[in-house]
């Protein structure tokens, strides 16, 4: 973390190694935690898989459980009302469960099972919005949901996951 001036903030982590790879997404959920994710392994020496979550001063948060994890990459987070999170990268599963790419995550990290309808394969690229939806994107087509086919790039609304806009269709292609 920096302070105002760019400069280190040497009270955050004080003395911690932080995580042993890259850190591709961070977000800020409103209780002042910050959640990461990447292709790290560990966080101050501690199992980390890909993800974790710290507490403002930057100390690993034990409340925050997400087991063994996603088996891939993390690259995008986005905290949702409750504590939640949405989670996407490059994983075909998450804490052993099959998922492809798109996880939603209940306040303690355990794994939300109902999302797996959301998705079906990996995407090339994830924008969380403000609203608590997603775009995704994967050329040339992607499959988001079991009943629905689009193209190139879509938007989920954040309730059900349904798809809100497929801007392939939009082409006529």
């Amino acid at each position: 973390r920096l302070n105002s001036d760019l400069s280190l903030d040497a009270s955050f982590n004080p003395g911690g190694a932080g995580p042993d790879l890259l850190v591709n997404a961070t977000v800020l959920q409103g209780d002042g935690k910050i959640v990461i994710g990447g292709n790290f392994n560990t966080y101050n020496g501690t199992t980390a898989n890909r993800l974790t979550r710290l507490n403002p001063d930057g100390t690993p948060d034990p409340t925050f459980n997400v087991g063994s994890g996603p088996n891939n990459n993390v690259s995008a987070l986005a905290a949702l009302p409750g504590g939640a999170l949405m989670v996407g990268g490059s994983f075909s599963s998450f804490t052993g469960v099959s998922r492809a790419s798109l996880v939603r995550l209940l306040a303690d990290g355990v794994l939300e099972r109902e999302t797996e309808v959301w998705q079906k394969e990996i995407y090339d690229a994830y924008a969380p919005q403000r609203h608590g939806g997603w775009c995704l994107g994967r050329g040339p087509d992607l499959t988001l949901t079991y009943w629905s086919h689009c193209r190139r790039i879509a938007a989920l609304a954040p309730a059900a996951g349904e798809v809100v806009l497929d801007v392939g269709a939009l082409d006529g292609r």
